[in-house]
């Protein structure tokens, strides 16, 4: 079986992700992410980092984006299969 020979490195934001969660718009994630990433294109409302608001992304397409996200807003967001990059 195939190990991964970088597994308890310590991981710096410009290394690739090695976990992802999905993202539940309404819920704040349990820690900032390092990157987001949308299956589906459309408008995200985010909160980001140590905002104390909310901040709307219009039309963020499909991919990774490199946002240090807390949060995303149910009403309004319209983006869609986002998940949490760690």
């Amino acid at each position: 079986m195939p190990q991964d020979q970088y597994f308890g490195d310590k991981v710096g934001l410009s290394d690739p992700s090695n976990e992802a969660i999905a993202i539940t718009p309404g819920e704040t994630l349990d820690d900032v992410s390092r990157a987001i990433y949308v299956g589906t294109a459309g408008d995200a409302w985010l909160k980001l980092g140590d905002m104390k608001g909310f901040v709307c992304f219009k039309n963020l397409s499909v991919g990774e984006h490199p946002l240090r996200v807390l949060a995303v807003r149910a009403e309004g967001t319209t983006a869609a299969d986002m998940l949490a990059l760690y």
